[in-house]
């Protein structure tokens, strides 16, 4: 359930430094929160406001004054509270996921969110309270937290001690009416802590692609009642434990090593003192760690012109006798390291049979030039673009619009013929190719 309050203020008075439009006006958008009937000792995340902020044009929240209603105190059944902004999938997740930007301080019975400096498009921006419990408490004390009405007492536009409500920079304020949960949660102790810890992978995402055979996953876990125990990275229901630190797990990181080929299922597990334990969400990832042909060169910078035209299937081809590093020498006698071993195959496939090898001396004696690109026609793409880029010659690439026209273009199995590229190698590529929709013929270029 959510209700929207609109407030629309005029500008009547000026304050300093301000350039506010007639009419100008900003809402809130308020959700009614789906509260537990308990708070329970030492637990955080536990939300108690949901609003959204939409204004008219480009604003930053600056302060925000909230209430508690009910008889929960600071100190006693209080820790803290914290602002967040949404930084997850819509909808509060806390921890390690939604982006905190402020603590408040307690004044003559308010909660005040000072220098916020949340910077609020005209999209609106969604926002989320929410408490942390002390150990130790009274039964039965309240949470029913508020905004309570704006109140600018010197009309200045700013947030001063005694104001009350939501102060933006631009001078708006609101709301004009109290905005409140609609129940209270009551503080409960308990004999024995009976929250399990939160864990969060923050590195990873689902499909995500990794090309090598290891990597380092981070992650966050914090307990709800007391302190984590230990923390668990599991790869395929195969848990591995993470080696402990001095923050009690706040942070972490495991180094996932010696890894196979193929799609894993990757999550972590937190235990408290008290054997209670779950889940982080978990991930599906693909490996993809096929050795690769070259020992690359400096990636080029950002800036580098289109490969101009070369032939990079007449030359010469060549390695040194201890490395796997092989050479494209073109007719200046350039060399040209090949980045990968897809890249070598989208010419020559598994056929090494005309590579020569040479002196360091003599290779000493060829300026290195650019990455061989992909050969003309391959499909391709990079891990962290859900874009795939049909190869021109010399380096040039266009995006392949839909699967329509790649159907069309490609045939029905298209997709299995689309090879990945580091990304650290896409800027060998120039993106001034045609785009490619079903209507537009490859030799357009």
């Amino acid at each position: 359930m959510k209700k929207i309050i609109i407030i629309a203020l005029m500008l009547i008075l000026g304050f300093p430094g301000m350039t506010l439009a007639a009419g100008e006006s900003v809402s809130i958008e308020y959700y009614q929160v789906t509260l537990p009937d308990y708070f329970y000792p030492s637990t955080f995340d536990n939300l108690v406001l949901d609003f959204m902020v939409l204004p008219e044009t480009t604003d930053t929240l600056k302060d925000l004054v909230v209430k508690n209603d009910g008889s929960a105190r600071y100190i006693y059944e209080i820790s803290k509270l914290v602002l967040w902004e949404d930084a997850g999938m819509p909808g509060f997740q806390g921890f390690a996921v939604d982006n905190p930007v402020g603590e408040a301080e307690y004044f003559n019975g308010n909660w005040v969110f000072t220098n916020v400096n949340s910077a609020i498009t005209s999209a609106g921006k969604r926002y989320f309270v929410s408490v942390e419990t002390r150990k130790n408490g009274t039964a039965a004390k309240s949470f029913q937290f508020a905004i309570p009405v704006y109140n600018d007492a010197n009309l200045n536009g700013r947030y001063d001690a005694g104001d009350e409500g939501i102060f933006l920079d631009s001078g708006l304020g609101f709301p004009m009416t109290k905005v409140t949960s609609e129940k209270g949660v009551a503080f409960k102790d308990y004999l024995m802590d009976i929250h399990a810890p939160v864990s969060v992978i923050t590195n990873l995402k689902q499909g995500q692609v990794i090309d090598k055979n290891y990597f380092s996953i981070l992650g966050a876990s914090k307990d709800q009642g007391y302190s984590v125990m230990t923390v668990e990275l599991c790869v395929d229901d195969v848990c591995h434990a993470v080696p402990e630190n001095n923050n009690n797990y706040l942070t972490w990181q495991y180094d996932w090593t010696a890894i196979s080929d193929g799609v894993h299922i990757v999550y972590a597990k937190a235990t408290d003192v008290n054997q209670n334990s779950a889940e982080s969400e978990r991930y599906t990832v693909s490996v993809e760690t096929t050795p690769v042909v070259v020992i690359p060169p400096v990636t080029p910078p950002t800036d580098n012109p289109p490969a101009t035209a070369i032939d990079y299937t007449v030359g010469r081809w060549v390695k040194l006798a201890d490395q796997k590093a092989v050479y494209f020498l073109d007719s200046s006698n350039t060399r040209h390291a090949y980045p990968t071993e897809k890249v070598w195959k989208s010419y020559w496939g598994n056929d090494f049979s005309k590579v020569t090898t040479i002196s360091a001396t003599e290779m000493a004696s060829f300026e290195l030039g650019r990455n061989v690109p992909f050969k003309e026609g391959t499909l391709m793409k990079i891990p962290s673009v859900p874009k795939v880029y049909y190869v021109y010659n010399n380096a040039v690439i266009g995006w392949v619009k839909s699967e329509n026209a790649a159907n069309v273009h490609f045939g029905a199995g298209w997709a299995k013929t689309v090879v990945d590229l580091p990304e650290s190698f896409f800027t060998d590529y120039s993106t001034t190719g045609p785009d490619i929709d079903a209507q537009i013929y490859l030799d357009a270029n």
